[in-house]
């Protein structure tokens, strides 16, 4: 006995393979760019001890405890990736 899948049902399905197949791409490309454009943020040569000399120990040890780099970090990736959504037809809105 064969079990036959209707053809409105095969297609559903083949649609919804389509679609997750292209948001998982969109996905991927958007992590590893922003991954590669960090990369790129951090390998610049900048010497930031000159700025940081005028900022006292206090203030420098509480901005490292409550991770102030990577918060804002964190917040520029968000607004990028925000940006990126928005801008891909039908998901962005």
């Amino acid at each position: 006995m064969i079990i036959t899948v209707p053809v409105s049902i095969a297609t559903f399905l083949k649609f919804i393979f389509v679609k997750a197949m292209v948001v998982l791409i969109i996905y991927i490309a958007i992590t590893y760019g922003i991954d590669y454009l960090l990369g790129l943020i951090d390998s610049l040569d900048y010497d930031l001890s000159n700025y940081a000399g005028g900022i006292g120990g206090g203030i420098s040890y509480i901005l490292d405890y409550l991770k102030v780099k990577d918060g804002i970090s964190l917040i520029l990736s968000a607004y990028s990736v925000r940006f990126l959504i928005r801008r891909i037809p039908f998901i962005g809105g």
